[in-house]
């Protein structure tokens, strides 16, 4: 007896506890319909939650950052920088291809909107074509402002400016075309590129009310006018007061003499008549001195009237 208990002894214990990686069940309902324990329901439960596929996220809308972008600083491009038909007026006898850089780029503002209306319309491109098309249409525009600036000498830098600015946006409005839009990082630098450019657009706009303040602030009650320094080159509407437009314009008199002023204030004070020159950098009228002794005379682009802006139309009517 001694020897079984002792080899009894050695035995070892039977399991009492699952092994870990045994599958647990959940427990079953008794056949009596007796409600489960608490923690006996819970396993229930969590089991069934699991054997559930969870349900889908709904598949987000295309973002419409970009065409959003494209359309308000095209907006806002359009309307500063977009050219009036006086400001592509040039002397007669210009060369065909003068002409045809010129135009080109002073209606190259109107990109970022038509390509903004056109995503909104659904056109997409791919990653790589639309980033071959920015650089392509920046590479253009390069060109074409270089060339105009080398065949203009009287307003170089105007249209260097301008040329300059009016290529980057296009080229950021063909780099936003791509599927993903602003989700990309060449799609967000170009958001920030076409943002940057829409804030000189603002300026020129923003320049008509100063202007505008300005130059009724100097006349005070006598009658004045505003025009650009050509011969015959009033302003038409409120839209030639734009920093884009009222500007040095393109006559060659004054290209041969190698200067010209800006925008011109004409005033019919009672000693005669004043001449005043907008400087945009100082965004103020400076009083020209001697303007009779001036190979193209300030004083013979507009007439003085009484209440001058006060009868322009917002924008130029048909001539």
């Amino acid at each position: 007896m001694s020897g079984a208990g002792h080899a009894g002894a050695g035995l070892a214990p039977p399991l009492t506890q699952p092994h870990r990686f045994a599958r647990r069940r959940p427990p079953r309902r008794p056949a009596s319909g007796g409600e489960l324990p608490e923690d006996a329901a819970q396993t229930v439960r969590r089991g069934a939650a699991a054997r559930v596929e969870a349900p889908r996220r709904p598949t987000p809308r295309p973002r419409r950052w970009a065409t959003a972008v494209l359309i308000a600083c095209g907006t806002v491009i359009a309307l500063g920088l977009a050219p009036l038909p006086s400001d592509l007026a040039h002397p007669q006898g210009a060369e065909a291809t003068r002409l045809a850089l010129i135009l080109a780029a002073q209606l190259a503002p109107l990109l970022p909107l038509v390509l903004g209306l056109l995503r909104a319309l659904g056109l997409r491109t791919g990653m790589r074509a639309a980033y071959v098309s920015a650089l392509m249409v920046g590479t253009a525009g390069a060109v074409l402002t270089m060339s105009a600036y080398r065949l203009e000498p009287g307003i170089g830098e105007v249209l260097l400016l301008l040329g300059g600015i009016v290529s980057l946006a296009a080229a950021a409005s063909f780099a936003l075309l791509n599927r993903r839009g602003l989700a990309s990082i060449g799609g967000g630098l170009a958001g920030l590129t076409l943002a940057l450019c829409a804030i000189p657009a603002f300026w020129s706009l923003a320049s008509v009310a100063e202007i505008s303040v300005s130059a009724r602030t100097i006349a005070g009650a006598d009658p004045y006018c505003l025009a650009r320094h050509s011969r015959e080159a009033p302003v038409r509407s409120l839209a030639g007061l734009r920093a884009a437009s009222f500007r040095a314009g393109l006559d060659s008199a004054a290209m041969d003499a190698g200067w010209q002023f800006h925008g011109l204030l004409l005033l019919d004070r009672p000693g005669g008549l004043e001449a005043w020159n907008w400087s945009p950098r100082a965004a103020r009228f400076d009083r020209i001195e001697n303007p009779e002794r001036f190979l193209l005379r300030p004083l013979t682009a507009c007439r003085p009237q009484p209440d001058y802006l006060g009868d322009l139309p917002l924008l130029p009517g048909p001539d």
